[in-house]
């Protein structure tokens, strides 16, 4: 029982006695500010801000021993420290402007400015009492000293809405049609307005003639002297009200707005304003009565006053000038830009037009092309015999034939005659169209000398089709530039003797027997075409090579084109050592599925890529 007296006593102690650790109501005092605070600490790095890393800002709680100097210009009038619950009371006299500093280790510096200087003297007699200013200091210490230099805000009496108010010291920009727009509202601005809205209701005015009621004249007071109130002596001349009479002599009407002026105007009045205040100044020296004191201490009030608003109207004008300067340079830069974008979008849509025309003819022109050529390739068809007439010739045989484009530059050849079959793989120089000229030339050659002329000797066979290609190509002149040709291979396969007999003009021949791949080389000697060796003896002479047929065994007539395709991971050409490996590996199959194998072998290992000659491999099986 007595523990708990002893604890009662001790909490009542300390509301009453606790002083610095609560706020206590407390009367106004005349003439004086009186401000009972609480600083609190919190962390924010503003680095951060744009990643938004720190969108919630964790308050620490409040601070003890910060340390409170508050300035008059550079005179330090009042300094502090807040209790162990971040508390502290300080008083001002109205009538001037202070900055609040507060200051902690390894927190950044908070400036707060309180301007006083325009209080109405019936407010000011009565007294102001701030109740609970919340300010906050951040545990992020900012290295730019020009930063946590300038007041974060401004405490002072607004005349229009007749409370204390505030005012953010946020810097001016000008906004663009690229600026992203200014946050309006930041924590240390959050907790300022909730301490202004929590006073809003606190402004008492009292009668002024209370206050200052000057003595009658009497023979104590010398001729000439100035009277001057007998308490808050240095701050009752510089109060500023409304409601206080406006002497006649200084202002000639009792206007004070300036929101509905232009400059000129505004400019008028500034004048107005600075003669009345040379002629106050002149009026103080020759003051002689109380009552002269008092109107020229309620001008001097008006003046500052309507001296303030005028400033501030001129500043909002010329902050509204740069505005519009800055629209009109926007709107001249948008109108710019939109020329030239219409500019820029005529020459696009013209060279569109154009580009489209001549794509309509190119492509008018291309399907005609593009017509001829499959007509050419109906022709080429028509000369070159299908499968069924192959296998009506040469029964246990396959054609791998693939052009590279519509036409080809590649053909094969085939006949019969008194049992004698008669079959080549022709490649010429070039492919598409060029080629195919080619190799009509060479198909219908191939007929004169086998067909009409009886010729069944492969390198007679070579050798006639020499000849004619050189006449025909105009290549026995001596100036002939022309160097197009044929590299061929003809195999006469003769049934009844069981024998092969082989020539060849650069392309050999491959022979499958046994497991084992036998290459029958041909002649270094293409033809058509000019070299040295027909110059020096205008004659061509290819030999002849004898083959025996045996049964399982198997000839390959084949182009260069199969072995130079690219493909396969390297990207690399096939070449001889994989088509001879895959000829191998197909040995067992029939004719059509070796076909088949050689043509997926070729398609895979190109992909993706471009096929870049014709292709042709003839089988035979015996």
């Amino acid at each position: 029982m007595i523990l708990k007296q002893f604890s009662l006593i001790a909490f009542i102690f300390f509301l009453f006695i606790g002083g610095d650790n609560t706020v206590v109501a407390q009367e106004s005092k005349p003439y004086v500010f009186s401000i009972d605070a609480i600083i609190y600490g919190y962390h924010f790095n503003p680095t951060k801000k744009f990643l938004k890393k720190e969108t919630q800002i964790p308050l620490e709680g409040t601070l003890k021993n910060v340390n409170i100097t508050v300035y008059q210009g550079e005179n330090v009038v009042f300094t502090a420290k807040t209790n162990p619950f971040g508390e502290s009371k300080f008083d001002l006299k109205l009538g001037k402007v202070y900055k609040v500093v507060l200051t902690k280790t390894n927190y950044s510096k908070c400036v707060l400015l309180i301007d006083l200087e325009s209080m109405p003297i019936d407010v000011a007699a009565a007294g102001i009492h701030f109740h609970g200013l919340e300010l906050i200091m951040n545990s992020y210490v900012i290295k730019d000293t020009a930063v946590t230099n300038l007041p974060f805000a401004k405490l002072f009496y607004n005349h229009r809405k007749k409370q204390i108010d505030f005012e953010a010291n946020k810097p001016v920009t000008k906004k663009g049609l690229f600026t992203k727009k200014e946050e309006e509202s930041t924590t240390p601005i959050d907790l300022l307005k909730k301490s202004v809205l929590k006073n809003k209701d606190n402004i008492k005015t009292v009668n002024v003639e209370t206050v200052i009621n000057p003595p009658k004249k009497n023979k104590k007071t010398k001729k000439g002297s100035i009277y001057i109130p007998p308490s808050n002596q240095d701050s009752v001349d510089l109060y500023a009200s409304k409601k206080v009479y406006v002497p006649k002599k200084y202002f000639s009407d009792t206007r004070d707005g300036f929101s509905n002026l232009n400059q000129a105007e505004l400019q008028k009045r500034k004048r107005e304003l600075e003669s009345t205040r040379k002629q106050i100044e002149k009026d103080k020296l020759n003051a002689r009565t109380a009552e002269d004191s008092m109107a020229i201490v309620e001008a001097e009030i008006i003046l500052n006053s309507r001296t303030a608003e005028l400033k501030n109207a001129l500043d909002l004008i010329q902050l509204q000038e740069k505005e519009i300067t800055t629209q009109r340079k926007i709107i001249y830069l948008v109108i710019f830009s939109s020329g030239l974008l219409l500019a820029f979008l005529a020459i696009v849509f013209k060279f569109y037009r154009d580009k489209r025309k001549t794509n309509l003819l190119l492509n008018e022109n291309n399907k005609k092309i593009t017509d001829s050529i499959n007509y050419a390739k109906r022709i080429q068809e028509s000369v070159l015999l299908n499968e069924n007439e192959i296998a009506g010739i040469l029964p246990n045989s396959f054609v791998y034939f693939q052009p590279r484009d519509i036409v080809s530059g590649d053909f094969y050849w085939f006949s019969e005659h008194n049992g004698k079959i008669v079959v080549a793989a022709v490649d010429c120089t070039g492919h598409g169209v060029p080629g195919a000229f080619l190799s009509l030339i060479g198909n219908t050659l191939l007929n004169e000398i086998i067909y009409e002329k009886k010729i069944f000797q492969p390198a007679e066979i070579l050798r006639l089709l020499h000849i004619g290609v050189l006449k025909l190509l105009h290549q026995n002149v001596d100036d002939s530039k022309n160097m197009d040709g044929m590299e061929l291979s003809v195999c006469v396969i003769d049934q009844n003797q069981k024998q092969i007999l082989f020539a060849g003009a650069m392309n050999p021949i491959y022979i499958i027997k046994n497991n084992a791949v036998e290459i029958i080389e041909p002649d270094i000697q293409s033809i058509g075409g000019i070299n040295k060796l027909i110059e020096k003896q205008k004659e061509v002479i290819f030999t002849e090579k004898q083959i025996s047929i045996e049964k399982g065994m198997t000839m390959y007539l084949f182009t260069d084109g199969y072995m130079d395709q690219f493909g396969g991971e390297k990207n690399k050409k096939y070449n001889t050592s994989n088509f001879k490996k895959l000829l191998l590996e197909i040995q067992a199959f029939d004719v059509y599925n070796q076909k088949k194998a050689i043509g997926n072998a070729i398609t895979e290992w190109r992909g993706k890529n471009r096929q870049v000659d014709d292709i042709l491999v003839i089988g035979v099986k015996f």
